[in-house]
């Protein structure tokens, strides 16, 4: 029964639907799709991901491998079919889909094709259709041996193939997009047992008309990745993998890889199971794109005597000014104290997203809810300014590039350096990449300790860098009786090649 979910937080909401909670409940069931660009390393972490999925189940040796090759062809034949000519179609993206429910698999996959081949694909599948077993076999024989090779990898050797290890016939589709193009689907059924074995209540089916519904809404909501299943650290590694390979290298992915740790870890860690009687962790993980941000949802079970404190800690972290965000999450990393550090997963999550955390509890029963995490990453090129006050040992830190202000000022003495420069070393490192034309840095700073002085060399390094190729400028503040902030300013400007100016006050 697909859920609906009640949303806490400021952002828009997302698909319920594909979030089917019951398929948590077996084991045996699973289910991850792939929509975008199949690249040979995104193939190549799908199949990672499902190698490491399918070593958690309890199926034959046999039937591992049969689902393994079908993947394979599958995936081999979207990466055939891709053409540049297709980015322009109102779904530009390929489809992939595994799902597991009682004794089946089910293989899917989804293309933009040319209408001009939909004919002889048409006859092709039909031809393997009406092939029984045998006939299927001597075919691929044949087929083989006479070498009937054409330019997208063969004369439908793969789909015999395909039919052939499933035991079953192909299931296929098209949808017209326009007067040149169609989207084709193809299902493939593999059953874990024979179909005599099976127990008439474990009947289930997954058919085309399931297949395009699911497109409509990833389409609809532009979800590029889906996965439900057991959540462990090989599972987590494989889709950190798929995402890092399908998005473009640029800060965005950086915070999306950053945030998607968190998350995945989050279920992996402290994801409740559905019952005693089992030692893993289902959860769903899925990603969604529009014109201004992607969003990222974890959900996961979790004990109803949980529920207060998270909502707790999620709605104290929601109603944190950023600069309050920013010295809570530097205080809890410099408190050893296990407990004092619960929540900072929250607080990063946050810091990184500069988005509120939206958030669901939806009942299961007396002991268990299903928790829906969800945290969006803007898409826009500017970055948000970074603001923290000074303390008694901390310098005031005002970084805002819309209004082009970049200074450090007062008193350097952090307990912990590291802690606090940190955060301020990864903005600028971001804030490289596409700086503004011109970028005037000034360090007003009264005094500052050793340990600071390597984060400020640091910070001075990263502009040092950035002004090869962009106009940079340090401003170096010294009270007329301080002869050592003198020295350390003229050291620094020795150590550069840019514009750098020492002024008195």
């Amino acid at each position: 029964m697909a859920m609906q979910i009640e949303k806490k937080g400021n952002s828009s909401g997302f698909t319920s639907k594909i979030t089917d909670l019951s398929n948590l409940k077996q084991r045996d069931d699973l289910e991850y799709i792939f929509r975008g660009d199949f690249s040979p390393a995104i193939v190549s972490s799908i199949l990672d991901l499902a190698k490491a999925t399918l070593e958690e189940a309890k199926d034959t040796y046999k039937i591992k491998s049969k689902i393994f090759y079908i993947m394979g062809e599958s995936l081999q034949n979207i990466a055939r079919h891709q053409n540049e000519s297709f980015k322009s179609a109102p779904d530009k993206y390929s489809l992939f889909a595994i799902h597991k429910k009682n004794l089946k698999y089910y293989i899917t996959t989804g293309n933009i094709i040319d209408i001009k081949e939909i004919d002889a694909l048409k006859e092709k599948i039909e031809k393997i259709n009406n092939l029984a077993h045998e006939d299927l076999r001597n075919y691929s024989r044949n087929t083989r041996s006479e070498g009937e090779f054409s330019e997208k990898g063969g004369a439908g050797l793969g789909l015999i193939e395909m039919a052939k290890r499933s035991g079953n016939k192909l299931e296929y589709d098209f949808s017209n997009i326009d007067n040149d193009y169609s989207y084709f689907y193809l299902n493939t059924e593999i059953p874990v047992i024979s179909e005599k074995e099976i127990d008439s209540k474990s009947e289930y089916s997954y058919t085309i008309e399931d297949i395009k519904e699911l497109h409509q809404i990833l389409t609809k909501d532009n979800v590029i990745l889906f996965f439900k299943g057991a959540f462990n650290q090989s599972s987590l590694l494989n889709l950190l993998s798929i995402v890092e390979n399908q998005l473009r290298e640029s800060t965005i992915t950086i915070k999306i890889y950053n945030i998607m740790v968190e998350l995945l870890q989050n279920v992996s860690k402290h994801a409740d199971n559905y019952s005693k009687e089992v030692d893993w962790k289902p959860g769903i993980f899925l990603i969604t794109e529009n014109d201004d941000e992607f969003s990222l949802v974890s959900g996961n079970y979790i004990q109803n005597a949980k529920i207060e404190s998270l909502k707790e800690k999620l709605e104290e972290t929601n109603n944190l000014t950023f600069t309050d965000l920013v010295l809570k999450y530097n205080q809890r990393l410099q408190n050893f104290d296990i407990k004092s550090n619960e929540g900072l997963g929250l607080l990063d999550l946050r810091r990184k997203s500069k988005q509120n955390l939206i958030y669901s509890f939806q009942p299961i029963n007396d002991n268990l809810s299903f928790f829906t995490l969800q945290v969006t990453v803007k898409k826009s090129n500017e970055m948000t300014a970074l603001i923290i006050d000074a303390t008694m040992d901390t310098p005031r830190i005002h970084f805002d590039p819309k209004n082009n202000i970049f200074e450090i000022s007062n008193k350097s003495l952090p307990e912990d350096a590291n802690d606090f420069y940190r955060p301020v070393i990864d903005w600028l490192e971001n804030y490289k990449r596409k700086p503004n034309k011109k970028t005037d840095f000034s360090f007003k700073l009264e005094y500052f300790n050793t340990a600071s002085a390597r984060y400020i060399s640091q910070i001075i390094t990263i502009l040092d860098k950035m002004s090869k190729k962009h106009d940079v400028k340090i401003n170096w503040y010294y009270q007329e009786i301080d002869e050592d902030m003198l020295a350390l300013g003229e050291e620094f400007y020795e150590m550069t090649d840019m514009d750098f100016e020492l002024i008195e006050i």
